[in-house]
């Protein structure tokens, strides 16, 4: 299953995401900024129309930034759901943000080059 969904911002690069479904396995790449309920929004919508899954790999290509909802949301899929969330970040001011709020552990953060 591949999914290319992009987001309409103006003025900046627009966040898009590529999804990848192995099994119960989903791959999400995503590129562009993390902006705002519209990109929360279909960022959920992507996961979810994947069906059930058991683990969630993300990888934030560009964005130095992530919404409370993608983070609530990725919260209950681990918490509740028992979908385990690996999120693989290139900026390292995400990284820290999310030092910060005690995440790295729970979504089992790295970053990456």
């Amino acid at each position: 299953m591949f999914v290319f969904i992009p987001s309409k911002t103006k003025g900046k690069k627009v966040m898009e995401i590529e999804l990848t479904r192995r099994g119960s396995d989903v791959l999400a790449e995503i590129s562009g900024v993390i902006k705002g309920n519209v990109d929360s929004e279909k960022f959920k919508k992507a996961i979810d129309e994947c069906g059930e899954i058991t683990r969630l790999e993300i990888i934030i290509k560009e964005s130095f930034s992530i919404t409370s909802t993608i983070i609530g949301y990725l919260n209950k899929k681990s918490a509740i759901k028992k979908v385990r969330v690996l999120l693989s970040i290139r900026d390292k001011r995400l990284y820290d943000l999310l030092d910060e709020l005690n995440l790295l552990e729970s979504f089992n953060v790295t970053l990456i080059q």
